[in-house]
């Protein structure tokens, strides 16, 4: 049987993407990113991350297909991540996006496979 998915919120710049949908099957809010997280992104996020912080739900951050996180990105994912405190969280992203929260000394924990 397929997973039921809905969409919840979405953010897009000409570069990048950012959306988050409700998963049926595991019960999960479900972020993805794809393309640049940077300050082209930035105002549109703010219902993605409405959306995030109004929800119950465990959460999980899919940034595998980012190409590119810029300071503003980094910026994003820990306003993200502040907004899913005390429900299950995990975290997967593209080597780009670890290198650039590690750069930044971001407090996220440490992101794995998901």
């Amino acid at each position: 049987m397929p997973t039921l998915t809905a969409t919840l919120a979405e953010a897009r710049s000409g570069h990048g993407a950012m959306s988050v949908t409700s998963d049926s099957r595991s019960a999960e809010l479900v972020v993805r990113g794809s393309g640049e997280l940077d300050a082209a992104l930035r105002p549109t996020f703010d219902g993605v991350l409405d959306t995030v912080s109004r929800s119950t739900a465990p959460t999980r951050l899919d940034f595998h297909d980012v190409t590119f996180c810029g300071a503003e990105g980094v910026h994003m994912l820990v306003r993200l991540h502040l907004a899913t405190r005390g429900r299950g969280v995990r975290l997967g992203a593209a080597a780009c996006v670890r290198r650039a929260l590690h750069l930044c000394g971001s407090p996220l924990p440490r992101l794995g496979a998901i």
